[in-house]
């Protein structure tokens, strides 16, 4: 059992509501709020609005909720993960089965140089000679 007196439940000033007392007549949330942004003479500041549905924000918050996510935020939501796959991909001309033995090639190689002779040797890097004329010196 928590050994934790229960605060006095208030109508909070700055929220509207009804909520056990931080302090200074507002709820916890805005006495929060009003210490984190440096005490602000005029009091805390106003929450912030939640994200407009059609966002992957929106998304996250149905997910919350335990809601099922309308249309918009589902697509919204997939647009990010396609974002975020194209960028965190090992190569985006390498099939599935060669970026999977890169991985492997990686996993098991001793250093750099070993990992490059072998995926050279596979066909999933440039040569030696190609490498140094792209990059401008040796690898």
């Amino acid at each position: 059992m928590s050994s934790r007196k229960r605060r006095r439940i208030i109508t909070c000033d700055a929220c509207g509501k009804r909520r056990e007392h931080g302090g200074h007549g507002w709820c916890r949330t805005c006495l929060t709020r009003w210490v984190y942004h440096g005490r602000p003479a005029d009091g805390p500041p106003p929450a912030l609005s939640p994200a407009p549905c059609g966002t992957d924000g929106a998304y996250q918050r149905h997910l919350r909720k335990g809601e099922e996510p309308c249309q918009a935020c589902r697509d919204a939501h997939a647009a990010k993960q396609r974002s975020y796959t194209r960028r965190h991909s090992v190569s985006s001309h390498w099939s599935r089965e060669e970026a999977q033995a890169a991985v492997a090639v990686a996993a098991r190689s001793k250093g750099v140089a070993d990992c490059r002779l072998v995926l050279e040797a596979l066909g999933l890097a440039p040569s030696g000679a190609a490498h140094r004329d792209h990059v401008g010196r040796a690898a």
